[in-house]
């Protein structure tokens, strides 16, 4: 007799965020269900929101979704959950997000489904009814995830998740993949089409322009690193609400003769394998940024802040370079220190070997599996 599966339900709040065409949470379902063996396990993503682009990047990934297109304070957002759940049959439901959780946990009082929640950032603005709800649900799952030792802490202290184990399970990435697009970029090809020269540095940040991800900062520092290498170019990869309020920063600060916003893009790899430094400045919020692995599989060193999530998955001067969190001046510097001494570049990179095959895609699928 055939084995029965197992038949994972993921419910998210939403599958993108400000514009992006998926959200980091979404984007590891994406990597890592293809890997599930089909005979034993099937998967199905459902989102409240209705969001075509992300539905169709996790399609094409060949992985099912339903999006219910309900809006933040609809009640068939509770209903339709309920419903689904019924049909489907699920063998487990995996919540992700304030409203996923909130759900998920309020079905569970009435049917008896093991439920894990997950939390993939640091929220240091929970809503205050969020609070309240997970109080009351604090006891409503069989097993909780975090991406990094922070998050852990923050659900067990801010999350109320305390009468449940709790695994942390870091992000995984095709390291392969990202590697094979780096090696057959055309940089010469892709600065002449920013109108960047051949010899000159760039320094580049990757992700949505929004207040958390310290964008202002990195301009700030742009201004100090052209001072002392007056040639430099800055790339600046993604699209957000903040696009209008840099670009006028850029600006003022006299950058606009060697500052590119390329807006959105698919795929970033190319542009991180372009890079001679990737900064990630990111002032609060984050989980586990994936973009930093991303940018050392790619061959590009990181200058990183120094926030409490990234404690534990990246070591300062080993494989990349910390600095306080907006600060400019420190950023500069660490940028700098990596563009004149071409040996700590390749050090830092050696380094983060161990630390980019702990994160490999088929390494943490693995541990989801188990």
């Amino acid at each position: 007799m055939p084995e029965k599966k197992t038949r994972i339900l993921h419910v998210m709040d939403k599958l993108s965020v400000d514009g992006s065409k998926i959200a980091g949470p979404a984007r590891q379902i994406a990597y890592r269900v293809p890997l599930y063996p089909k005979d034993r396990f099937q998967v199905l993503v459902c989102s409240l929101r209705r969001e075509q682009s992300a539905r169709e990047f996790l399609a094409e990934s060949g992985v099912e979704v339903i999006c219910l297109e309900r809006s933040k304070f609809d009640p068939r957002a509770l209903l339709d959950p309920w419903q689904l759940i019924r049909q489907w049959k699920p063998t487990v439901l995996h919540l992700h997000g304030y409203a996923s959780w909130t759900i998920g946990r309020i079905v569970r009082l009435r049917i008896r489904l093991p439920v894990i929640v997950q939390e993939h950032f640091i929220d240091e603005h929970v809503p205050a009814i969020q609070r309240v709800f997970d109080r009351a649900l604090g006891k409503q799952q069989e097993l909780g995830l975090a991406v990094v030792d922070a998050v852990k802490t923050f659900m067990l202290e801010e999350r109320y998740v305390r009468n449940t184990p709790i695994e942390v399970i870091w992000n995984g990435l095709p390291f392969e993949k990202i590697r094979a697009d780096a090696l057959n970029t055309d940089a010469e090809s892709l600065r002449k089409s920013m109108d960047i020269p051949p010899t000159v540095s760039i320094v580049g940040i990757v992700g949505r322009l929004a207040e958390m991800k310290g964008h202002e900062c990195f301009l700030e520092a742009a201004v100090r690193i052209r001072k002392a290498m007056p040639d430099t170019h800055f790339v600046i990869v993604g699209d957000g609400p903040l696009r209008a309020k840099l670009e006028h920063q850029a600006a003022k600060l006299g950058l606009n003769d060697n500052t590119h916003f390329t807006g959105h893009l698919s795929n970033v790899v190319p542009y991180l394998a372009m890079f001679d430094i990737s900064v990630l400045p990111s002032i609060y919020g984050e989980g586990f940024h994936t973009v930093a692995l991303e940018s050392l599989s790619a061959g590009t060193p990181v200058v990183i802040t120094d926030l409490e999530t990234y404690r534990g998955l990246y070591t300062d001067d080993v494989d990349v370079l910390k600095v306080p969190v907006r600060d400019s001046d420190a950023t500069a510097k660490a940028a700098l220190r990596i563009l004149e001494a071409p040996e700590l570049s390749n050090k830092l990179l050696d380094n983060a070997q161990r630390l980019l095959a702990s994160c490999s895609v088929d390494a943490v699928a693995k541990s989801y599996l188990d």
